[in-house]
């Protein structure tokens, strides 16, 4: 038996990561358009955050598609998901505190 996530999860998964999609480009259209460092690692940071509701969601849908085995497994998972984070607080921090 895996440890998959109940309905309510895998919703609020999936709204982060549409929210994290948005954010990150309007973050890059904001770019694009003043050109500021700070508007690229805001984007990155939300990159990430997308990112990581993507992998969630194909290790949910893999697992129930193509059988056992076929999923990343909540230790990868996990693992990623917290150093995703890290690395997206930092992104927020560089961008808060650049000149």
């Amino acid at each position: 038996m895996h440890p998959h996530p109940d309905a309510f999860d895998a919703l609020v998964s999936l709204g982060i990561t549409v929210v994290a999609l948005a954010l990150g480009f309007l973050s890059l259209l904001a770019y694009r358009r003043e050109r500021e460092s700070r508007l690229a690692l805001v984007a990155a940071a939300y990159g990430l955050f997308a990112l990581r509701g993507v992998l969630f969601v194909l290790d949910e849908f893999a697992d129930r598609l193509l059988g056992e085995g076929y999923y990343l497994g909540p230790d990868r998972l996990a693992h990623f998901t917290g150093l995703a984070i890290l690395v997206a607080l930092v992104l927020f921090f560089l961008a808060v505190v650049r000149d």
